[in-house]
């Protein structure tokens, strides 16, 4: 069903663009020009809230919001209506500014603060080698995002508190676009190198904090750092000796499932939830294993005691740090464009940023593979599972011996 829906969006798209010069020629007999911001906009809507806006909302947006003609009662109006139609909204972020600001949220103001969070993601910010993201914005680019706030209704005092708290930031540790193969559009391996390496370098003053709630773990050494590798890659369900049963065709690989399983593992071994998240690699790759490209690769990290992160990824065979996964990806790379992402754990895949949600696991397409990965965990939670032969165990030693994830 994604890639229906990404066929039909570059569809749409190429459709849009020839319109472009019939659009220029309108906007010139009212005597005014699209701005150089209109394409890109109108590309990074349709990514976070999965639909290509009319003309008409358009010249709107590309008006009120990037040009910065004056807001009337109503282009708040009109703003509004079309809040209404883009529907996604982020339940976390709402959760945390309603906290934050003390009040409810209307729907149309929740789906303005991921609009604006998503602002200048497809831009160049202030150092131009790089994309725009918290602590790269332009001014003028912070002023855009305060007035989507604006005609969404927000009062001045609350627009001045959302943005200086980084409410509407695009945080590259954290958070990061609604679809991640079309947010990749760097156009050289130098950006692309830039733009990962800054999120390595962000990634490692994060671990250097100390943000674990009392009683919790903020922070794995290596043995208990191998030990969690093994509990994902010689898991009864997620081990990649199982793959075959659940993707007889090869079609999905599984990389998220054995993500999510390494999440639950590591909140289990009593990590703290923010001392773990889901990292990507975006791009045409070569597969680690096998002769296909792969469009993405997903895995699960945890902070290191001695800085940085963990990566836990059965196909490395042993647990490795997040620059020696990085580098690894990167060889694979086929065009040098490869992006990394870090998102927070409970994110599912890379073209959606949904969180676990039982009935989406509960699916026939993933050929029961979730059914079981949950039937697991609640024997284990009644201390209810079959114990390994002693020739198994024998066989994940020498596997564990010889570093083969398998």
């Amino acid at each position: 069903m994604n890639y229906v829906r990404r066929l039909l969006f570059i569809l749409i798209s190429l459709l849009a663009s020839l319109g472009w010069a019939q659009l220029k020629c309108e906007y010139a007999l009212l005597g005014d020009d699209p701005s150089s911001k209109y394409e890109t906009t109108r590309k990074y809507i349709g990514n976070e809230f999965d639909l290509l806006l009319n003309d008409s909302n358009m010249s709107m947006i590309d008006k009120v919001i990037n040009r910065g003609e004056p807001i009337t009662e109503k282009s708040k109006e009109t703003f509004k209506k079309l809040l209404s139609d883009l529907k996604i909204v982020d339940p976390v972020q709402k959760k945390e500014a309603e906290a934050f600001l003390e009040r409810s949220l209307s729907p149309e103001e929740a789906i303005a603060l991921k609009l604006a969070r998503g602002l200048g993601r497809t831009e160049t910010g202030k150092d131009e080698v790089k994309l725009a993201f918290s602590g790269n914005y332009t001014e003028e680019q912070i002023d855009r995002k305060d007035r989507i706030l604006e005609l969404a209704g927000f009062s001045f005092e609350e627009r001045v508190a959302l943005v200086g708290n980084k409410f509407v930031d695009d945080i590259l540790t954290k958070y990061t676009a609604e679809n991640l193969l079309w947010d990749n559009v760097v156009e050289t391996p130098e950006q692309a190198v830039a733009m990962n390496k800054e999120v390595i370098s962000q990634m490692d003053e994060v671990a250097s904090k100390n943000t674990a709630t009392q009683g919790k773990l903020n922070s794995l050494n290596e043995k208990q750092a191998t030990a969690l590798y093994e509990a994902v890659t010689r898991h009864p369900v997620a081990r990649i000796l199982k793959l075959r049963k659940y993707d007889p065709e090869s079609k999905m690989g599984f990389c998220f499932g054995r993500a999510m399983t390494s999440h639950i593992e590591a909140l289990q071994s009593n990590v703290d939830r923010e001392s773990i998240r889901k990292v990507f690699v975006v791009g045409a790759m070569k597969a680690i294993v096998g002769d296909i490209i792969w469009q993405f690769h997903v895995a699960t990290a945890v902070k290191r005691t001695d800085g940085g992160w963990w990566v836990i990824d059965p196909f490395f065979g042993k647990v490795v740090t997040l620059e020696k996964w990085y580098e690894k990806m990167y060889k694979q790379d086929t065009k040098g464009t490869l992006r990394l992402y870090v998102t927070e754990a409970p994110r599912m895949g890379a073209t959606g940023s949904q969180r676990y949600q039982r009935a989406h696991l509960m699916m026939d397409y993933y050929n029961g593979y979730f059914k079981d990965l949950i039937k697991h965990y609640r024997l284990k939670a009644h201390d209810e599972l079959p114990a390994k032969s002693i020739w198994i165990k024998i066989f994940d030693w020498l596997l564990s011996v010889i570093h083969v994830g398998i």
